[in-house]
């Protein structure tokens, strides 16, 4: 054998391969070396640009298998290292996934509430704006007296709604969203 063979992913979960230097790399190894390199010995197959390159007694007891039972406690502790560390962001990326999810669809919700509001006033021909939506005004006009009302009765705008309102272009920001978008 005259060069790296895909089988050989199989037989070692490790193994990494380098078209670039045309070298096997330890992933485990190769990710915490530099917990190796302060404990003094660092393996070739976590060393960058060199590798194993020996391909011909890759398979053999003199090669991955010598790494694996050469540098067991080295070998199994960077395994698990990987393995803890692969856990914990699988974990907080499903933690994001379901966060961002839900987000996305009270998001969605709460557009789609404002669109049907704007529709009904588009529908009936009612003016959205009023002469003064100032915190301080009696009828703040049609849109955001309307939204008001109706946030007593919907929960999920409820939570958002009254620090949205202070911007004083939420009309216009709604008004002007590309709905290709959307």
């Amino acid at each position: 054998m005259r060069s790296f063979r895909v089988d050989w992913y199989e037989q070692h979960p490790w193994l990494d391969y380098s078209t670039t230097n045309d070298a096997a790399y330890c992933l485990y190894c190769y990710l915490s070396r530099d917990a190796m390199t302060m404990e003094g010995e660092v393996t070739v197959y976590a060393q960058p640009g060199a590798g194993y390159k020996n391909w011909k007694k890759a398979t053999s007891k003199d090669g991955f298998r010598k790494h694996v039972d050469q540098n067991c406690s080295k070998h199994h502790s960077a395994a698990l290292e990987y393995d803890n560390r692969k856990t914990t962001v699988q974990d907080v990326a499903l933690a994001i996934e379901d966060q961002s999810v839900s987000e996305r669809l009270q998001n969605r919700s709460r557009i789609k509430f404002i669109l049907d509001v704007c529709l009904l006033l588009a529908k009936q021909e009612i003016a959205f704006r009023g002469n003064n939506e100032k915190d301080n005004s009696e009828n703040k006009g049609n849109f955001l007296e309307f939204v008001q009302f109706m946030v007593q009765y919907v929960p999920i705008l409820h939570e958002q709604w009254p620090r949205q309102v202070k911007t004083p272009n939420t009309l216009r920001q709604v008004c002007n969203v590309n709905w290709f978008t959307v």
